[in-house]
């Protein structure tokens, strides 16, 4: 497996449209902010920078995942490529469910995913 960020999230702050703040569990301090469209992810281990996505409109959620967005971080690793999942709750602003699918692996492995549970400050 290449050199890529594994999250183990102490504190996750997501930020958004409507200045909403979210603590998940874990071990790495990341802040998340997003609104129309876009996403900014600050913190993710393997990033000299931030990471910034814009909303995949070709995602198409399974039935048990309707109404969820997922974001492509474009700027998160050299080669593969790293969603943000944010579910309908996290979406709309509420707590929610944050996935973070990286397939950054250059050695042809499977992504992997990494699952958070938010709650509103």
């Amino acid at each position: 497996m290449s050199k890529f960020f594994i999250l183990a999230l102490g504190l996750l702050s997501i930020t958004a449209a409507q200045a909403a703040t979210y603590k998940c569990s874990g071990g790495v301090e990341l802040s998340v902010s997003f609104s129309e469209g876009k996403l900014k992810v600050d913190g993710l281990d393997g990033t000299t920078g931030p990471a910034h996505g814009d909303l995949d409109s070709s995602y198409k959620p399974r039935a048990d995942h309707e109404g969820s967005t997922r974001y492509e971080l474009t700027d998160a690793c050299d080669e593969g490529t790293v969603y943000a999942i944010l579910d309908k709750k996290l979406s709309e602003g509420k707590s929610g469910q944050l996935t973070v699918e990286n397939a950054c692996d250059t050695d042809g492995g499977a992504p992997s995913f990494n699952a958070y549970s938010c709650t509103i400050e």
